[in-house]
């Protein structure tokens, strides 16, 4: 559905774009990663999903938080574990802007990644408006799932292809995620 967010949502201005077949004004285009469609308004870069950056989206977004561990992580055939951290702080005062901070788990071309959330420290409260993780599992063009509260522990997911993204978004204090993950 349109406008979910603060914004249109990136699947939101691909529909429309490709609608109105905005690249065709384009002779020559960038070959855009992950999703990316081709910017129309400088026929020289690319829109990028949500948690990547770069003129061909293949970079991993830089987060606007203090606190922010964002990084490529490279899953393999063992598990590995990691904590993703987002925030600016134990202040204990809400704002109204969210700080965000980004990570990605790549796995080996043909293969998926397996993976268990074994923490989270949150503010858990229904839609996650305080601090929470969207973490998505292969269609980059719509939104991940949304988590911040512990009832989702242990539970196992397994990606749709060789890509996790996560978002972190906090509005109030740190918020932290400890997330098991490997190739399968």
């Amino acid at each position: 559905m349109m406008g979910q967010r603060d914004g249109p949502s990136f699947s939101d201005v691909k529909q429309m774009n490709l609608l109105y077949n905005c690249a065709a004004r384009c002779s020559r285009q960038p070959n855009c990663q992950n999703e990316g469609i081709v910017n129309s308004r400088t026929c020289n870069t690319c829109i990028c999903p949500r948690t990547f950056a770069g003129n061909d989206c293949s970079q991993l977004r830089k987060g606007s938080a203090p606190n922010c561990n964002g990084q490529v992580l490279q899953a393999t055939s063992s598990y590995a574990s990691f904590t993703a951290t987002v925030g600016a702080g134990m202040t204990y005062k809400y704002t109204a802007s969210a700080v965000e901070c980004y990570w990605h788990i790549r796995a080996p071309a043909g293969r998926r990644i397996q993976f268990q959330i074994t923490s989270l420290d949150t503010n858990c409260m229904e839609s996650c408006n305080w601090a929470g993780f969207e973490v998505n599992t292969g269609d980059l063009n719509r939104a991940g799932m949304l988590v911040c509260c512990n009832s989702i522990n242990r539970s196992a997911f397994t990606s749709i292809g060789n890509v996790v993204t996560i978002r972190g978004m906090s509005r109030y204090n740190d918020a932290n995620m400890v997330i098991n993950f490997r190739a399968v």
